[in-house]
């Protein structure tokens, strides 16, 4: 007779990505950012979920802190809208900040996506 072993292994917990990132005022897409106006993500596992302060939209510059959206318009699982709040001129990531599991449950501490492309405010 032959012995079956069973183990015990985690779920893998999806993780956030973005595919596209369009900002609303210019038209741009994966390029320009413009203060004050609306930015559009599209990926998957996107939506903000949980209490945890580092939860959100973030805005990287390449120096100096990242900048939160506090204004989210649209906040679902596989789109972003958000107002962009005021940022100097320069090169910035977004990141997004999450204890979303897109199963209901959330995660007891946050993981974070940061979108590959460079996006710069004129």
């Amino acid at each position: 007779e032959s012995e079956v072993r069973f183990a015990k292994t985690d779920a893998v917990t999806p993780q956030p990505s973005i595919v596209e990132v369009r900002d609303a005022v210019s038209g741009a897409t994966n390029d320009v950012l413009t203060p004050g106006g609306v930015i559009q993500l599209w990926g998957a596992n996107l939506k903000i979920a949980g209490d945890n302060e580092a939860n959100g939209l973030w805005f990287v510059p390449e120096t100096g802190d990242a900048v939160k959206a506090e204004v989210v318009i649209t906040n679902k699982p596989s789109q972003l809208i958000a107002m962009i709040p005021a940022l100097a001129a320069g090169n910035y990531t977004v990141r997004v900040v999450t204890q979303n599991t897109g199963g209901g449950v959330l995660l007891k501490t946050p993981r974070s996506y940061v979108f590959e492309r460079t996006l710069v405010v004129r």
